[in-house]
C-alpha cells in the first residue's frame, strides 16, 4: 500500500538554508588559484619563540575536517535532488501477500542522484498507532521520524526529526501538520501540511512561522501510485515543486 511517510521525506532537502533557488541550475564551484610568491606574505620567528604560536586563532586540521563532513545542513544544500529508497521488511511484505499486511517501523535511505546515501531516516512510531496508518482514520494517527546524518568515514549524527502529533481530522477540517524540528537545537525548521483533495498527493511546505513558501503536487494518474512495482513507470513517483 502507499506509505504516508514517504512524501514527507520526497522533499525534506527544501528546507536548506541554500542561497540558490530549486530551479536556478545547477550549482557551480569557484576555485581560486594560490597566491603568487612576490604576493605571499613572509613569517619571521624570533629566536626562542613557540612555532604553536603561530596556530593561534587557527582551527585544528582535524576539527576543520570534521565540521564540513559532520554539517548536515550544508549537505542538503549540495545536492540538487534526492532519492528516498525504503528498506523493505520480510514480515510486512508476507502479510500484505496473506492479505492482511501488518505495518513495521519503515526504514530509509536517502540518497543523491549518484546513489550515494547520505542519511539515514527511521519511523519510531510504535505497533498500535502504526497499524492505524492504514485504517479509515490515518489521517488522524501520530507518527514520529527521525533522520540521522551518515557521512562517509564519520559516525551517524542525529540531524532532524519529523513528527505529527494526534489530532482530529474530517475531510478539510483540521488537516494533519507535520513539524521539522532540529535534533542539535531543538528548532523547529518548519512543516508540512496536507491538504484536503480528491485523490491527489498535495503537500504545503511551511516556514518555521507556519507560513505556506512552497506547493508539491505529486498529481493522481501516475502509475507508482496506483501499481507500485519495481521497474518500469510504476517504479517511481514525482513531486512537481
Amino acid at each position: 500500500g502507499a506509505d504516508p511517510l514517504k512524501p514527507f521525506l520526497l522533499k525534506l532537502h527544501l528546507f536548506c538554508s541554500s542561497p540558490h533557488p530549486p530551479d536556478s541550475g545547477p550549482l557551480t564551484l569557484q576555485f581560486c588559484k594560490s597566491p603568487e610568491p612576490s604576493e605571499r606574505q613572509a613569517v619571521r620567528m624570533m629566536p626562542g619563540a613557540d612555532p604553536r604560536e603561530l596556530m593561534v586563532g587557527a582551527a585544528p586540521p582535524q576539527m576543520a575536517m570534521q565540521q564540513p563532513a559532520n554539517d548536515g545542513m550544508a549537505m542538503l544544500s549540495r545536492l540538487q535532488a534526492v532519492e528516498v529508497k525504503e528498506k523493505a521488511n520480510l514480515l510486512q511484505e508476507v502479510t500484505a501477500l496473506l492479505g492482511d499486511e501488518i505495518q513495521m517501523a519503515n526504514k530509509y535511505d536517502i540518497m543523491d542522484t549518484a546513489g550515494s546515501t547520505h542519511f539515514f531516516a527511521v519511523e519510531k512510531t510504535d505497533c498500535c498507532r502504526r497499524q492505524m496508518q492504514t485504517m479509515c482514520c490515518h489521517d488522524c494517527a501520530s507518527w514520529e521520524v527521525d533522520i540521522s546524518h551518515t557521512p562517509a568515514g564519520f559516525p551517524a549524527n542525529p540531524f532532524i526529526e519529523l513528527k505529527r502529533p494526534c489530532q482530529l481530522t474530517c475531510c478539510c477540517f483540521n488537516r494533519p501538520i507535520a513539524s521539522v524540528v532540529d535534533k542539535r537545537t531543538g528548532e523547529k525548521i518548519g512543516s508540512f501540511r496536507d491538504p484536503c483533495t480528491c485523490c491527489s498527493l498535495r503537500f504545503q511546505i511551511r516556514d518555521e512561522r507556519d507560513e505556506d513558501v512552497l506547493l508539491v503536487n505529486g498529481g493522481c494518474c501516475q502509475p507508482g501510485l496506483w501499481c507500485p512495482l519495481p521497474c518500469g513507470p510504476c517504479a517511481e513517483v514525482n513531486f512537481p515543486v
